[in-house]
């Protein structure tokens, strides 16, 4: 548990995060301010965040925001690259049911801190986003970044929507 949370996000993360405030008329100062997260006015480059500072930065953002569909927001802007590279991962499948297990696998070998689990029935399939740390006040906004962005991979990779429900309980 503690090695994940000194795991360090992937870049984008963190430009995600910086650019979202920007559409919401927020600073990156006002956004880093009280995260422990250090940068530079002058610094263009995406920062690796670890996962307590991610933690923190989603919380201040929803914070100063005050965007109860912050979580969608940061979905629909995945960048096009990440959304590309699962698609493309799911291209490579026969099924839309082999797709899901590309896809996830994909998403096991980029992320430790949500697993997410496939569980097929018939021609049905459920993905399960299993939580390896708490996510704290970050939790809603993370999970339905993740699951908003799932969707449209599978919109982009299918031309239409698969998924039938989202249950977040």
């Amino acid at each position: 548990m503690d090695t994940l949370i000194r795991h360090r996000m992937a870049p984008f993360v963190e430009m995600q995060l910086r650019q979202s405030a920007e559409r919401f008329g927020v600073s990156t100062a006002e956004l880093f301010a009280s995260t422990g997260v250090t940068f530079s006015a002058n610094c263009t480059k995406p920062i690796e965040l670890t996962v307590d500072q991610m933690i923190a930065v989603v919380a201040r953002l929803c914070l100063l925001t005050e965007e109860p569909g912050l979580g969608f927001h940061l979905g629909l802007e995945l960048p096009e690259t990440l959304r590309g590279t699962l698609g493309m991962v799911a291209l490579m499948a026969r099924t839309l049911g082999e797709g899901l297990q590309l896809g996830v696998g994909a998403i096991q070998a980029r992320n430790g801190i949500i697993v997410p689990m496939l569980r097929e029935q018939g021609d049905r399939a459920t993905l399960v986003l299993q939580e390896r740390i708490d996510l704290g006040p970050a939790r809603d906004v993370v999970l339905i970044c993740v699951l908003t962005g799932l969707v449209q991979i599978a919109r982009d990779v299918t031309g239409f929507d698969v998924v039938d429900r989202i249950d977040l309980t």
